[in-house]
């Protein structure tokens, strides 16, 4: 009788079995760990750390515990931590080199949470270096210049400032010391007395003589016509190099009458430099929140670049207006297939994500179809958010959509809406001549952005209520910062706009609120009279620092225009010359 079992083949398969079955359970979730650990800290140029990890084959899953994201710019803190992430997989098309994850859910998700151990990456060459918040740009933003006019000093100020008219004068002055030497140099070969006496001795040699025959008298005249042609075309440079000394002359003298109203104009600069001007004046809102509007886009923009692998991959490379791939050496390419229902390499169908605050409220989001080829699938990522009755904060709700479907043609929304948040201790300025901070306020925040490309276009609304303003340097403060904490102590509410445009590299930003009005109704009358009082005081010292330089610069104009004498003295030689041939013939 045939033996349909062989018992000991049976017992070694069984035997295999069981041991493979016991490495899977003891070795695989160690390999898959640090397969994430590792290959998520090339990726992301910051370590990325698991606590535990555990694979089920029925129904496929993975549950990470523990997961940390180190934070590239500051190694003693996560950027990102999560306390339970569960992935449903699609086993199916794991077969097919696909990671396909039907939902997941990721709870406790903390931002910027403190770290034991620091954890600071370098780099290789080839691998991407994380987007660094300290590599974004932003728009610059002018300090707050709250300074005590009625204390200014003019003489301390204007050691340290260049006047525009001396300035001037001093250049003039170096110039017509200059062309006087060039005109001394110029007279050496015009007419002069000793020439002069030159030409007087020859007509007297010519005219001494006795013309007895008729052919001397011609030969004598001949004579006398050469030296009278001489003297001519002497008389005649002469003319031509006073006429260009009058120019030069005529140029001086405008250029000295330009510097002369200069003054005025440091006045002017001096004190738009030393005063709150007008511009400031009339968006002060401007200044108030630019700085922190300016980081708060700053931190935002680098968010959006950290998810954006999430959204599109890398381009590939272009030759001659074409997108082509280069395939890594010795790799080869992997060819797509058509297929009857498309799937991306990489899809998250939704995600189930709760976010805790640092106060241990939650807020709750889905997100769906998270993958870097939308436009495999035709649809594009979507999300929102939202939490209630929370520490601080009434409600929260954040929505929008990212579309990048047509990578040339990506389009994102994104709107989110606050409602009922606490303001505690927020810093305005920390100018030391007018710190100011909002103690207490209730903050209704609406912001809308579109992201066309790279160009950004997006608005902040926030309605402030219950508010309390302070500053704690009143004692020190001068007339006009004085004034400024007087009118803001009144205010308990306003409401301020932001709008930015541009691109994420070169983007502006505009603020108004209803703030600007207030305080300059209240600012006008002082200002002006501060600003009055160290006008005169500018005045009055740059004009009389400016006379000594005028009079020397005239002086030096009187110098020069001897010269124009000495022209005219040897013109005078020529013509009494040339009246002398007159009597003599």
């Amino acid at each position: 009788m045939k033996k349909w079992i062989r018992w000991q083949g049976l017992f070694a398969f069984l035997g295999i079995t069981v041991v493979i079955s016991i490495l899977w359970f003891l070795l695989v979730d160690g390999f898959i760990e640090r397969l994430i650990e590792e290959y998520g800290t090339k990726a992301l140029g910051a370590k990325v750390e698991i606590d535990e990890t555990d694979l089920s084959i029925l129904p496929s899953g993975l549950e990470i515990i523990g997961l940390q994201l180190t934070n590239p710019d500051k190694p003693m803190e996560n950027a990102v931590e999560i306390s339970r992430m569960n992935l449903s997989l699609d086993a199916m098309n794991l077969l097919r080199r696909k990671i396909i994850i039907d939902e997941m859910a990721v709870e406790g998700i903390q931002f910027n949470t403190p770290r034991k151990v620091s954890e600071a990456v370098v780099s290789e060459s080839d691998t991407s270096p994380a987007i660094s918040l300290k590599s974004s740009k932003k728009m610059k933003f002018s300090e707050i210049v709250m300074p005590d006019i009625e204390k200014l000093e003019v003489e301390e100020i204007l050691k340290n400032e260049e006047l525009e008219s001396i300035m001037m004068l001093e250049s003039i002055q170096h110039d017509i010391e200059a062309e006087k030497k060039r005109w001394e140099k110029q007279l050496d070969e015009l007419l002069d007395e000793k020439k002069y006496a030159e030409y007087k001795k020859q007509i007297e040699n010519i005219t001494s003589k006795k013309k007895i025959t008729f052919e001397g008298l011609l030969s004598s005249a001949g004579d006398i016509a050469d030296i009278q042609q001489e003297v001519q075309k002497d008389l005649d440079s002469i003319k031509q190099a006073r006429h260009e000394f009058e120019k030069s002359f005529s140029s001086f003298k405008n250029r000295i009458d330009l510097a002369s109203k200069a003054p005025m104009r440091d006045v002017e600069r001096l004190k738009q430099k030393y005063t709150l001007s007008p511009q400031n004046l009339s968006n002060f809102t401007q200044l108030l929140f630019g700085k922190n509007v300016s980081e708060w886009m700053e931190k935002a923009l680098y968010c959006y670049n950290k998810i954006q692998p999430c959204l599109e991959k890398k381009t590939a490379q272009k030759e001659k207006g074409k997108e082509v791939v280069k395939p890594i050496r010795g790799r080869g390419v992997n060819i797509r297939f058509k297929e009857y229902e498309p799937l991306p390499d990489f899809l998250i169908r939704q995600t189930k994500a709760e976010l805790q605050l640092k106060s241990g409220d939650i807020i709750k989001g889905l997100i769906n179809n998270i993958t870097p080829d939308q436009h495999i699938m035709g649809v594009p990522l979507t999300f929102e958010f939202s939490g209630n009755n929370m520490k601080g904060i009434k409600s929260v709700k954040i929505n929008g959509i990212f579309d990048h479907i047509k990578a040339a043609q990506s389009k994102d929304n994104i709107y989110s809406l606050i409602k009922g948040y606490d303001v505690d201790n927020l810093t305005l300025s920390d100018e030391s001549k007018l710190p100011l901070k909002i103690n207490k306020a209730s903050a209704d925040l609406e912001m809308t952005a579109i992201l066309k490309g790279d160009n950004i276009s997006a608005n902040i609304i926030a309605n402030l209520q219950s508010v309390k303003l302070s500053s704690n340097n009143k004692d020190q403060a001068g007339a006009i910062a004085n004034t400024i904490v007087s009118a803001l102590s009144d205010v308990s509410k306003f409401s301020a706009r932001a709008d930015i445009n541009g691109t994420f590299d070169d983007y502006k930003i505009n603020i108004t609120s209803d703030l600007d009005s207030i305080l300059k109704n209240s600012l006008e009358k002082v200002i002006h009279k501060e600003t009055e009082k160290l006008e005169n005081k500018l005045k009055n010292t740059i004009m009389a620092k400016v006379d000594d330089h005028l009079n020397q610069t005239n002086n030096s104009l009187r110098n020069f225009g001897i010269i124009k004498d000495e022209l005219n003295k040897r013109l005078n030689l020529g013509d009494m010359l040339l009246g002398d041939f007159k009597l003599r013939f």
